[in-house]
């Protein structure tokens, strides 16, 4: 018989063969060694590792273990035998409750010969045309078929399993051992000079703990699988705005307002820059998380990797949960950013959208499309860089034809058109989110020379105004359209509770930009690693405009929840997903 039961003949192999082939080679036939000379001294590390040795046999099949050990072992036999007391069960090696092992446990011996198969066993097998399969004992007395001085025969089937023994000695005798000339001859075979055998014993229990500590850890781990996450609560989310929501974009354009380089991105998920403008994630990361959905892509690389005229499923199956068109540097007036170089304007965009939706129409149907958009949120964040890089800095001299407030009314009447292209399209749930305070970010404290860190008021005044008007026209709109849900979002009023509580947000900080140079680092923008901070989760700010992750997340959760303090009306985003169209 084999190891596993099959009849030995089937194979031209002996015991030993049939126990590399069955374990793979981790638990060889003989663990033997001298005991004596310089090698000794590695014996307290060997009996250590031999504590594996039962659990990892008992995988194998190997149900009783006659441990003979060397004289040096001997002190560490208490422990051995607490290894092997209550060998781990396995029920993975394709043996049912009625195939059980006959042997219930392991024995360990100080000096005892091994126990023996019995004389009627063995008569009973041979009898039966068997060859003798001698288990894993202290000697080689291992036959090959057609070996001189024994027939063998083909084996036949045992009608019980044989309790398979291994024996460590250092010993080459025992009470049932061959005859003399016999043992003299496999004593000189395994005879090993130095240190070499120790080693080889060694490493091969270093294997063994490593190869049954992974079966364990397979063993323990459940053999059902785990529930499938639950659906998400929105078919996608579309993002359209400026460095606040860009994911990579800018990535794809002649710019420089990318965020594709150290140290950006350094507390993401993947600990890489990835494009966005903070060090790790963004607000839109953590509301698609909230909505069970995969982090964003942008838009122009799943257009480029699909092709702009490719039409079916697969084409469009990286746009179907979603895709983000936002641009870094881009503002609700094409020209904004324009000094920077490329970027994709609000106008520019919404075209991307209509795209999108005319891909979709193709791929999956005008109905489900349409369905698709319908059920789907679009988050809207633009306008910062309105101000930043063209009302501010004079652009065309901008200033002398508007004044703040009619500038705004010019920028919130080419928002309502946009929205209302996305209506035409069938997009229903948006999140507008209105300006943070612009005048509180460490480049305008550094450009106006901020004493001791108070905003420009100047600043954020024109931006309470633009939000107002926002919020006004999205009020507005929702009346002219009931069947549309828009919720307009203060992203003002979230960050000052962000700034005048920051002991509770727990921040150290307010106006000092972790990475950056210059007083408060708004004078030059995050460009090395060498600049950065340390713990950025102590800073409000990360660059010379952008705010920090820990700041993102906060952000965040008011937007879903209401979690900090309210920022969405009428609705956050937890109860509009919840609103049936």
């Amino acid at each position: 018989m084999s190891l596993w039961g099959e009849p030995a003949a089937v194979r031209d192999e002996t015991a030993e063969e049939q126990l590399e082939r069955v374990s793979g080679g981790w638990c060889r036939q003989r663990w033997r060694w001298r005991g004596r000379g310089p090698g000794s001294r590695l014996l307290k590390a060997v009996a250590t590792k031999l504590e594996t040795l039962p659990a990892c046999l008992s995988g194998f099949g190997v149900r009783t273990l006659h441990l003979r050990a060397a004289l040096p072992l001997r002190p560490f036999l208490p422990r051995l035998r607490g290894a092997a007391a209550s060998p781990a069960p396995r029920d993975d090696m394709g043996l049912g409750a009625s195939e059980a092992w006959d042997a219930t446990g392991f024995v360990l011996s100080d000096g005892a010969a091994p126990p023996d198969i019995g004389a009627e066993d063995r008569g009973r097998r041979r009898s039966q045309g068997q060859r003798r399969l001698l288990p894993w004992s202290n000697h080689a007395g291992t036959l090959r078929p057609n070996q001189p001085g024994r027939q063998s025969q083909p084996a036949q089937p045992d009608q019980r399993r044989v309790h398979h023994r291994l024996v460590l000695s250092d010993e080459v005798h025992h009470a049932s051992g061959p005859s003399a000339p016999t043992r003299h001859r496999h004593r000189h075979r395994h005879r090993a000079p130095g240190i070499a055998p120790l080693l080889a014993l060694l490493l091969l229990c270093l294997s063994v703990a490593r190869r049954c500590s992974a079966t364990t850890a397979a063993a323990a781990s459940p053999s059902t699988p785990s529930p499938p996450p639950p659906p998400p609560l929105v078919p996608a989310l579309f993002v359209i705005g400026d460095s606040t929501a860009d994911v990579s974009t800018n990535n794809y354009l002649g710019t420089l307002a990318r965020a594709d380089r150290e140290p950006y991105g350094r507390d993401f998920d993947t600990h890489r820059p990835t494009g966005r403008f903070s060090n790790g994630r963004i607000p839109v990361d953590y509301l698609a998380e909230r909505l069970g959905l995969p982090f964003v892509p942008p838009y122009l690389e799943q257009n480029m990797r699909t092709g702009a005229g490719s039409v079916g499923l697969s084409n469009v199956d990286g746009m179907i949960q979603g895709v983000s068109y936002a641009s870094a540097a881009a503002g609700i007036i094409s020209s904004s950013g324009s000094e920077l170089g490329m970027h994709v304007s609000l106008t520019q965009q919404v075209q991307q959208v209509e795209d999108t939706y005319e891909q979709l129409s193709l791929a999956l149907g005008e109905a489900a499309a349409a369905n698709l958009f319908r059920r789907s949120v679009f988050f809207v964040s633009i306008g910062s860089n309105d101000f930043i890089h063209y009302y501010l800095r004079n652009v065309s001299g901008v200033q002398m034809r508007y004044l703040p407030w009619e500038f705004n009314q010019l920028l919130v009447s080419t928002m309502r058109q946009e929205i209302k292209n996305l209506y035409n399209i069938n997009v229903r749930k948006v999140i507008l989110m209105g300006l943070p305070p612009v005048g509180c970010a460490p480049h305008f404290l550094e450009e106006y020379g901020s004493q001791t860190g108070e905003c420009i008021d100047y600043i954020n005044n024109v931006v309470i105004e633009f939000n107002y008007a926002l919020r006004h026209m999205s009020n507005e709109f929702i009346s002219q359209h009931p069947d549309s849900m828009i919720s307009y979002c203060d992203t003002f009023e979230g960050s000052v509770d962000i700034l005048n509580n920051r002991e509770r947000y727990g921040f150290v900080t307010t106006t000092d930009a972790c990475c950056g140079l210059g007083k408060y680092g708004g004078l030059i923008m995050c460009v090395l690693p060498q600049m950065a901070c340390s713990d950025a989760s102590s800073h409000v700010w990360w660059d010379e405009f952008h705010p920090t992750d820990a700041v993102n997340r906060i952000l965040a959760d008011n937007v879903w929840s209401g979690q900090h303090t309210k920022m969405c009306y009428p609705l956050d985003l937890q109860q509009m997903v919840k609103l049936k169209l």
